[in-house]
């Protein structure tokens, strides 16, 4: 064997140098051991060393080799080892999109003042839990955090020229919700209009809904007083007139009535519930807010229900009609208590003299205040309706009080003041202690809202595969179940059964007024008839709810609209018997409906279960 010797500056060469032999081949000597040569790297002693390169690349492929290997491997264990869909609550991948009302009449925009997490960065945060199938999941709170109110971006305004104006017209939010403030407002004897003073109007309000006045306040003070729905056209006297008639006559001067009066005039189509609640829900609004509008909450206040025939009979005879308008009125008014049909001696007393800063009364017209003489109103406020909600932002109106965020969610909706003042006047009036102003009780409950009537009622075989959906997918999440028909419970009966639930579903229509019952952050999912859509409930109708709102994909066309050479759309909105028929369908879901309904249900789990607290902080 041929010795060979090697000096510090060839030993580095020896990791990978070819040593001959006496055999005339090469081998590797390395820690001792030896094997043959590779063909494809290794070279023959008489050639020039270019190995080390071409070695390096092997190890390094090994290496990606075994990575890959040890990756497989992996995936493997985790496919059988961990719980599978079928056992678990939600998927590891929610992949949920933000809310679309592509559809909608009127896209909703979040308050900026929402600093929630979007929904894609939650979607790795979901820490998972498991119930056995059919056991339900525990009761959990809903948080809400309290911010000051000079960190609201607010879009009110105070007219700077409306310095104690003699008629004040407010306008609020983007759908011009109205009412109106006079100075001295006459109820002439025996007559069912009123009289006021020609003084040129003042316009305040939300910036947006101001700004389409321009500078004739006057073209829209005429629709505010007829979505004031007086019985009779107001007349509009000349200033001169009216000092005349109503302030300087000393032999016949009207009653007067002190302090403010807040009126409200119910038309017939307030014997359905959710055009009432739109009346009811805007003298909600007042009561907590007097200070926005200029009034006191020290002076006398004198509320007048002034209804007509259908109205007033859901009032005098409450419990055939499940007792649900004097219910809603009840938890508005609280703790005040209206008098049905009776005038207050109150009302004509000047504030030192009252036993009550505040009555409300409920009258079938005009005529029982001024049935014996002219009767005057010092200041009165009267109300139009809120259109499509219940409930106004809280950046339409100025206020003092602080304001309310969503802890946890999906893309949590916004907080309204009222709704959250509204919920504690529900649990006052039911005498139920609160733990705290900020945390509400969720019971695991999801409800669909079915109809006995044909009218927007499902047909048999979407109530069997929807019904038997959403049981399978309550069973999954641990939620409780439950089919309910409104119209055969009372009005308690129907608050107790929304108010701690969390999913309430059911087609477009006055059943999901109840919806404002439920706890905030709490889930109302809207399905609509074929092409027909609305933005009434929306979050609720501000309620603070999430809201999913899901289209019937499929349905009858109305029998004339080839006729009328419209759009569908056209034809729903100008005219009636089109959107009558649209609305009134009955819904029958495709499967492919089924599929999509299916992930908008999974959604609202996913929303409630961060709710309940299951982020990671």
């Amino acid at each position: 064997e041929i010795q060979i010797s090697m000096g510090r500056e060839e030993r580095g060469k020896r990791k990978i140098g070819v040593i001959p032999t006496t055999s005339g081949g090469s081998s590797y000597r390395r820690s001792g051991r030896t094997r043959k040569p590779d063909p494809y790297t290794e070279q023959d002693a008489g050639t020039p060393k270019r190995n080390g390169f071409s070695r390096s690349i092997r190890i390094f492929s090994k290496r990606i080799f075994l990575g890959v290997i040890l990756t497989c491997v992996l995936l493997l264990c985790t496919h059988f080892i961990l719980p599978s869909k079928t056992d678990s609550n939600l998927d590891t991948q929610t992949n949920i999109k933000k809310e679309d009302h592509s559809d909608d009449h009127q896209v909703v925009v979040p308050d900026e003042r929402i600093n929630a997490e979007p929904s894609h960065n939650l979607q790795n945060n979901i820490q998972r839990t498991s119930v056995p199938r059919g056991t339900l999941r525990d009761a959990f709170n809903v948080q809400l955090e309290a911010k000051d109110a000079d960190l609201l971006p607010v879009l009110f305004n105070i007219n700077p020229k409306a310095k104690n104006p003699k008629r004040h017209v407010f306008l609020m939010g983007s759908k011009s919700h109205r009412h109106e403030i006079f100075l001295q407002m006459v109820s002439p004897q025996n007559s069912t209009s009123i009289a006021i003073a020609d003084y040129p109007p003042a316009c305040s309000g939300t910036m947006s809904a101001v700004k389409t006045l321009h500078i004739d306040e006057r073209k829209f003070e005429g629709f505010c007083m007829r979505e004031s729905s007086y019985p009779s056209p107001p007349q509009i006297v000349p200033v001169h007139e009216f000092s005349r008639l109503y302030v300087e006559n000393t032999e016949s001067l009207p009653r007067k009535i002190p302090g403010t009066s807040v009126i409200i005039f119910f038309e017939m189509s307030a014997a359905n519930i959710a055009h009432y609640s739109g009346r009811v829900f805007y003298l909600h609004h007042i009561l907590e807010n007097l200070e926005t509008y200029g009034l006191k909450e020290s002076e006398p206040l004198n509320i007048f229900l002034i209804t007509e025939f259908h109205t007033m009979k859901r009032f005098k005879h409450a419990e055939r009609y499940g007792n649900y308008h004097i219910s809603l009125l009840e938890i508005v008014l609280h703790p005040l208590k209206p008098l049905l049909d009776v005038v207050s001696d109150d009302v004509w007393r000047e504030s030192s003299e009252r036993q009550n800063d505040r009555v409300a009364m409920i009258l079938s017209g005009l005529h029982m205040l001024n049935e014996k003489d002219s009767v005057v109103f010092e200041k009165a406020v009267v109300l139009g309706f809120l259109k499509a909600c219940f409930f106004i932002s809280d950046t339409e109106y100025s206020s003092s009080n602080p304001f309310f965020v969503a802890k946890g969610g999906l893309d949590p909706p916004n907080i309204t003041r009222d709704s959250i003042s509204f919920r504690r006047k529900l649990d006052s009036l039911l005498q139920i202690p609160l733990e705290s102003d900020l945390t509400w009780k969720v019971e695991p409950r999801l409800i669909l809202v079915d109809r006995k009537s044909q009218h927007r009622g499902f047909v048999e075989e979407t109530r069997n595969a929807l019904s038997n959906l959403l049981r399978e997918k309550c069973e999954e999440n641990g939620y409780h179940f439950e089919i309910v028909h409104f119209e055969e419970l009372s009005a308690l009966d129907q608050i107790k059964l929304a108010r701690h639930s969390a999913i309430l579903i059911g087609v477009h229509g006055a059943n999901l007024v109840n919806a404002i019952y439920m706890p905030p952050l709490a889930v109302l999912i809207e399905i609509f008839p074929h092409r027909f859509h609305h933005d009434m409930y929306v979050e609720g109708g501000k309620a603070s709810l999430k809201y999913f709102s899901f289209n019937v994909s499929q349905g009858e066309e109305y029998p004339h609209l080839a006729e009328l050479g419209i759009s569908t759309e056209d034809c729903i909105l100008h005219h009636e018997d089109c959107k009558v028929f649209y609305r009134d369908s009955s819904i029958r879901l495709s499967e492919n409906d089924l599929s999509d309904f299916s992930v908008t249900v999974d959604r609202a789990f996913d929303h409630l279960y961060l709710v309940a607290g299951s982020v990671k902080q």
